[in-house]
């Protein structure tokens, strides 16, 4: 998986955890869960579909406590969780109902870098729900953006105020009983625990570490030997994090790869890279791509850096997960001591027994190649690099590279830009965004921008956002529907 490298940050900086997205362009070559690559084509709306009032939602009676209706404060362990599709994402099935926001012109800046837009502070939304039948409705409408968290009965959410802070809060699933949980980010849950992960400011008001408790939204600490800096996934109810490192080892290319239970015991310093990556820098190496295959851990560790922040080339090593049997796979130095380049993003394949690890490199000439891992040997390929789990363009639809299969999984045909009915005479940049797989509907983001040179930031080009429209498609199936449009 790709790594939000928005979330690795300084201590004691407040940070938006939206309004970030002109950066997230700039951070390496391949696409993101949230936010995919820009993609220019010919022309492209559909019908409004706002509701207006809230509706009562309909659920099974609860099992456990809610958070906003309890005083319990023991740890929660081995609970059932109902049925939940998606959890921590902008769509999420439960019991029946698919929430999300319904974002409008209002949510978002008219104008950004790269056909990207901040997001508007404090901009009200409605959360809607679909019902199984096709119908939708209100549950609440609040100032939250982004990912949405369900736990008993209780949403776990996060909104940004007009001082760029982000607040991690609750709500029962009509909006009710907010709860203010602190001030950072959520990062994961562990559904098995019913635990949220969570960036939150401490009392001194450094960023940490934190378990939320997804019944009662108490916040604990994790009392980590190694320093937590940042975040990276959640996996099999074990943490894996980024330790802090001393600025001028990581700026030569030092990296703690760390891993705790979501229990907060079993913590591991799995990794720790050698500070001889580079010459000289002036950022931190951090790790952009992680994934899990069995028992070893792949991953990749560089720097970004220079005024576009581009990735300065990097490692790609493994690990077992008890830390043990590290090694470098690629990115050493060539047998005349120059240096190789190597991309940030990767994705390693089973295929009869063997893992094969694909990745790109730089240099003289770009090349995609295959790594296999037993022999060595290497090869050259025309796929995609992408991470598991990541949808991409490619060719005219939407793909994907999920469990370890060596062939994309195609989840839309083609992405159909004359939805939006705009002018053929007009050279817009298109662009599908927000892909994401829930309750077996893929659903995504696709948007008309004009180019709008006032804003442009030196060779960074500015766009002005003309039209937007949220769709879903079956997965396995002909239906298409528009949810909004603005």
């Amino acid at each position: 998986m790709r790594v939000n490298l928005i979330e690795n940050i300084g201590k004691k900086l407040k940070i938006s955890g939206i309004g970030v997205l002109i950066l997230l362009m700039t951070l390496g070559t391949a696409g993101c869960a949230k936010v995919d690559k820009a993609v220019v084509k010919e022309n492209p709306a559909a019908e409004e579909n706002i509701e207006t009032q809230a509706t009562p939602i309909p659920t099974e009676p609860s099992v456990t406590p809610q958070a906003n209706n309890t005083g319990e404060e023991d740890a929660t362990t081995d609970i059932t969780s109902k049925e939940v599709d998606n959890n921590g994402s902008l769509y999420v099935a439960y019991q029946g109902n698919t929430f999300y926001r319904q974002y409008t012109a209002d949510s978002y800046e008219a104008e950004g870098l790269f056909g990207t837009y901040n997001s508007v502070a404090d901009s009200l939304k409605n959360m809607m729900y679909k019902k199984s039948d096709g119908t939708v409705e209100i549950a609440f409408s609040d100032v939250g953006e982004g990912d949405i968290y369900i736990c008993n009965d209780n949403m776990y959410l996060m909104k940004t105020g007009a001082d760029y802070i982000s607040t991690v809060y609750s709500v029962g699933l009509d909006g009710k009983g907010e709860q203010v949980i602190g001030t950072g980010q959520i990062l994961g849950i562990d559904e098995t625990t019913q635990t949220l992960v969570c960036m939150l400011a401490d009392e001194t008001d450094t960023y940490q570490l934190f378990k939320v408790n997804g019944v009662t939204g108490e916040a604990v600490k994790y009392g980590l030997q190694v320093p937590y800096s940042s975040f990276l996934t959640l996996q099999g109810g074990v943490i894996y994090y980024l330790g802090e490192v001393k600025f001028e080892a990581a700026q030569m290319g030092e990296v703690k790869l760390c891993s705790v239970k979501v229990d907060g015991t079993d913590e591991k310093l799995l990794a720790d890279t050698a500070a001889d990556l580079y010459e000289y820098g002036d950022r931190e190496a951090v790790i952009p791509c992680i994934q899990l295959v069995g028992d070893t851990i792949y991953f990749s560790y560089g720097a970004y850096g220079g005024t576009g922040n581009f990735y300065q080339g990097g490692r790609i090593a493994k690990v077992m997960t008890d830390g043990s049997d590290f090694e470098i796979l690629l990115g050493n130095p060539d047998a005349n001591g120059d240096p190789v380049t190597i991309a940030d993003i990767f994705y390693v394949a089973q295929d009869k027994g063997e893992d094969l690890l694909y990745y790109s490199q730089g240099g003289e000439e770009y090349t995609k190649n295959i790594l296999q891992i037993s022999t060595g040997e290497i090869s050259e390929t025309d796929l995609p690099i992408f991470a598991e789990g990541d949808p991409f363009e490619y060719e005219e639809g939407i793909s994907v590279y999920l469990n370890q299969s060596a062939s994309s999984t195609n989840w839309i045909p083609k992405v159909d830009y004359s939805l939006l009915k705009l002018d053929d005479g007009v050279d817009y940049l298109y662009t599908v965004t927000n892909i994401e797989l829930c309750d077996d509907w893929v659903y995504y983001q696709i948007e008309a921008n004009e180019s709008a040179p006032e804003v442009s930031v030196g060779w960074r080009d500015g766009y002005r956002r003309i039209k937007t429209i949220v769709m879903r498609e079956e997965l396995e199936g002909d239906k298409v529907e528009t949810l909004y449009e603005y």
